[in-house]
């Protein structure tokens, strides 16, 4: 939506542990880029395997972020952490925390998915 209504240039960014996965990265962001019809836009993969690092690095080149936020339950988040929320405290740009849309019950959205 982004890039259709305002014309913004989006650079999906995909951290990995070293480069041995480089390709399986690539292809991975290839196919996730084609499936939200992203096909011309330019993907960056990182192999330092410090994704706060890596996310920081790349943010200080672009206006604005948008992550993916996690599965886990509100709670787990809130006592344990979460590197989505690490990653949006060490920013200085607007992020925009992004979740796909499931049916979950109020259970499931404060504790997580069962076992």
């Amino acid at each position: 939506m982004l890039r259709a209504e305002y014309g913004s240039e989006i650079t999906p960014l995909h951290v990995t542990t070293g480069d041995g996965e480089k390709e399986q990265a690539r292809q991975f962001l290839a196919s996730w880029a084609a499936e939200q019809r992203l096909n011309s836009a330019e993907t960056r993969i990182e192999t330092s395997g410090d994704i706060e690092d890596a996310v920081r690095t790349a943010a200080s080149e672009h206006t604005m972020v948008i992550i993916g936020a996690t599965e886990r339950g509100l709670l787990s988040r809130l006592l344990h952490g979460s590197l989505a929320f690490d990653i949006v405290e060490s920013l200085d740009l607007p992020v925009l925390l992004a979740e796909r849309s499931r049916e979950r019950t109020l259970k499931e959205r404060v504790f997580g998915p069962g076992p």
